[in-house]
């Protein structure tokens, strides 16, 4: 299974184009820190298609988000004639966590409004059961009849 989720800040500000074929196709740099303190942070380019890519596109610099979706391996040639690998990220979903410039998000409209859990005086309480040794029909080991040491294998 190919998955991956990232959390990071959007590095640039995301470029909504179209295929051929009139998809719409966003990508932009996503940038996220490093696990080891000494190490300078991650970069990875990200592209979303069709309604994600829509979506994605209203995004800004200085976003943070999360993104669910799937890595896929590029190879290009550079104009000095090196080969090189780069890796991308194919996104599925994006969450953003926090608007640049410090916008409230407000919640998505197709959510419905959130129930508080019930007071604590109405929650079913549990029944404790006694324990009673289990009905079986076993005898001791020494009791058993001798057997047929005949096997077949």
């Amino acid at each position: 299974m190919n998955s991956i989720v990232l959390m990071g800040e959007v590095a640039n500000r995301p470029e909504l184009r179209e295929t051929q074929e009139g998809l719409a196709r966003t990508n932009f740099i996503l940038r996220y820190p490093s696990t080891k303190p000494d190490e300078p942070e991650f970069q990875v380019q990200v592209v979303a298609f069709g309604n994600s890519a829509t979506e994605v596109g209203e995004l800004v610099q200085g976003d943070q988000v999360t993104l669910e979706g799937r890595i896929q391996m590029n190879s290009f040639t550079r104009p000095d004639g090196t080969r090189e690998k780069r890796a991308e990220v194919i996104i599925r979903r994006c969450h953003v966590l926090h608007k640049a410039g410090g916008v409230p998000l407000s919640p998505p409209a197709n959510l419905p409004p959130s129930v508080p859990p019930p007071p604590r005086a109405m929650t079913t309480p549990t029944r404790t059961v006694p324990s009673r040794p289990p009905a079986t029909t076993a005898r001791p080991l020494g009791d058993l009849p001798p057997q047929n040491e005949d096997i077949p294998f």
